[in-house]
């Protein structure tokens, strides 16, 4: 109730109109804007990046196995379970610390076995779990780097292995980094093109891409909404990226509130908070904030 009538109190001072609320699942966890993290386990069905061929244990000629790499096989699919439960229990306590320094050994059991004996997808799932850790931790230029490298390798793939999603994912958790950074012109450019491809371009996708696209439309606005309040922290005339702000604000919370996400709620609520004191309107920022 406190957070649809927050949203109430904003839409009455910007003068808008409510936005209609997209129903879909949430893609945020409870703890962080961007939930790539958390799945990430779930999701190591997607296609390999690695251009490898697997090693063949069935010799079609004779109809026999090759036993040694069926037990190298074995071997590796229960160190990958063994990493995958580790992960697990470190993520449910919400240790940050221990979780990334099973990623990191993550990263190392992945060149022992090679891509091809590893969930596929398995680098660029570890360095977005990376990011959204480093991130977390405020190890701002780690988090940066990790992104930046799931971004290349998905926007290398090509063909049958080409993930839209998840390629838009990284680049939004790449877009929260540069906000994180003070990077306010890299993250407007990113978030802008995310919300063109949300609304344009994945309309050429598969109906389940629609529908992860429109989900992902709410944290994408909140993402804009702060890259504006930020730019116009250093502009001449503020007033131009708060009011825009507000509009992607409004955008962002009406979903947010529709969806039960009160952590990203609270945060875009934040956010407004920071447009509403750019315009000067301290009455309004104070109605938002009770």
């Amino acid at each position: 109730m406190l957070a649809r009538a927050a949203l109430t109190s904003i839409r009455r001072g910007v003068g808008c109109r409510a936005v209609a609320a997209v129903r879909l699942p949430s893609a945020a966890s409870a703890n962080a804007l961007f939930a790539v993290a958390p799945a990430a386990p779930r999701r190591w069905a997607a296609s390999t990046t690695q251009e490898e061929v697997a090693e063949n244990p069935v010799n079609v000629e004779e109809w026999t196995l090759d036993q040694e790499i069926v037990a190298k096989d074995v071997a590796a699919n229960k160190k990958w379970l063994d990493m995958s439960a580790r992960l697990e229990e470190l993520r449910k306590a919400g240790d940050q610390a221990g979780l990334k320094a099973a990623i990191i050994d993550a990263f190392a059991l992945l060149e022992e076995v090679g891509p091809t004996r590893s969930p596929h997808q398995c680098a660029v799932l570890l360095a977005l779990e990376r990011a959204q850790i480093d991130l977390n931790l405020g190890e701002l230029d780690a988090a940066a780097e990790q992104a930046a490298s799931a971004v290349q390798q998905l926007d290398a793939c090509t063909g049958a292995a080409r993930d839209p999603v998840r390629l838009a994912e990284a680049r939004e958790l790449s877009a929260f980094i540069d906000v994180a950074r003070g990077n306010g012109d890299a993250a407007e450019a990113t978030f802008r093109d995310l919300l063109k491809w949300i609304d344009v371009g994945s309309s050429k996708e598969m109906p389940m891409v629609r529908v992860a696209a429109k989900n992902m439309r709410r944290t994408v606005s909140t993402g804009l909404g702060e890259a504006l309040v930020l730019k116009s922290e250093t502009s001449g005339d503020k007033r131009v990226e708060c009011r825009e702000a507000l509009d992607h604000i409004v955008d962002a919370l009406s979903q947010h509130v529709d969806e039960g996400d009160f952590a990203n709620g609270k945060r875009t609520l934040r956010c407004a908070y920071k447009a509403f004191m750019g315009l000067s309107d301290a009455k309004q920022a104070a109605a938002t904030c009770d």
